[in-house]
């Protein structure tokens, strides 16, 4: 078996469609339009085949054992499957005679019992005939279909999105692809987690709206709770977030801080500075810095005592 009977018939197993696959390869030794062409070039953009250097991938050189290993652990790799090791194998004797580039490929087949060899050989370095080669393919497809299989994508899974800093009025519309649905239905079709109290809460919210189109907002008139983080996350798969992937089910949102002064009681001594009558700053002799958010300082020292965004500093008057 040459190299391009082997990386064809791996990719016959795959069923990949020649007609997607077009060009070299990277490889200046596979002639355009020949028979073995499109695999090389689906094997290569799929990274199961490297070729053997020098721009070169040798397709009519005998495949060995060790590089068929290691191109069918790669697709294995590209399947997404990894060949568990049955219990009770042993490496086989010969293991040391194997490239490094090979022996974990080797091992991987081995221990799986898909490679098999001789009297615990495997002989690396032995060329693979067709049917040996015939005989590990049908060895791998069986292994792929007893894999189970992938779960389906329901829609329902947990992308994202987010925001910050949104105002306490903060409103976000929904979409249903059940235009039939009430306000209420839609209300009863998602959950509201409130990061305050780390509890699930709809009491915080109204819906509103009909005819497949609806707005989340706070119930309350004075809107959200400041500073605090919030999740709303859609349990049916007819509700959607307007202007975002169907696929997105969860909204992150976190409202504003209060206003500048945050009603802070400070104690004797400690004052509050907002950031923008801050300027001229100097740390320790070295050159004036911007300060871009409110600190408290304390007036014993002049050094930063809180959530400044800034390294502790002295002040300066010059």
């Amino acid at each position: 078996m040459t190299r391009a009977m082997a990386v064809t018939a791996i990719g016959r197993l795959d069923k990949a469609d020649p007609e997607k696959y077009q060009g070299l390869g990277g490889f200046r030794d596979v002639p355009y339009g020949g028979w073995y062409n499109p695999y090389v070039v689906w094997a290569a953009e799929n990274h199961i085949v490297s070729g053997v250097g020098g721009d070169q991938f040798s397709p009519e050189s005998k495949v060995t054992r060790e590089a068929f290993a290691a191109m069918l652990v790669r697709y294995f790799s590209y399947a997404g499957v990894t060949p568990q090791q049955v219990s009770g194998v042993q490496l086989p004797e010969d293991i040391s005679a194997a490239s490094p580039w090979a022996r974990d490929s080797i091992i991987t087949l081995w221990y799986a019992e898909l490679m098999k060899g001789n009297n615990g050989k495997v002989d690396p370095k032995g060329t693979v005939n067709r049917v040996q080669g015939a005989a590990l393919l049908v060895r791998v497809m069986e292994y792929l279909k007893k894999q189970p299989p992938e779960p389906e994508d329901t829609g329902l899974e947990t992308p994202f999105t987010a925001e910050n800093d949104v105002p306490t009025d903060f409103t976000i519309m929904l979409k249903s692809s059940d235009p039939a649905l009430s306000a209420k239905d839609v209300l009863g079709m998602l959950s509201f987690f409130d990061g305050e109290t780390n509890e699930d809460n709809s009491g915080l919210i109204q819906i509103t709206g009909e005819n497949g189109s609806y707005t989340l907002s706070p119930k309350d008139k004075d809107g959200f709770a400041f500073g605090v983080s919030y999740l709303v996350t859609l349990e049916d798969d007819r509700l959607s977030f307007e202007g975002k992937e169907d696929k997105v089910r969860k909204f992150y949102f976190t409202t504003e801080m209060e206003d500048e002064v945050m009603n802070l009681r400070l104690e004797e001594g400690i004052h509050y500075i907002p950031h923008h009558v801050v300027d001229d700053v100097v740390v320790h002799g070295n050159a004036p810095f911007k300060v871009y958010d409110d600190a408290i300082y304390d007036t014993a020292c002049w050094r930063s005592t809180s959530r400044a965004k800034v390294p502790p500093f002295w002040m300066s008057s010059s």
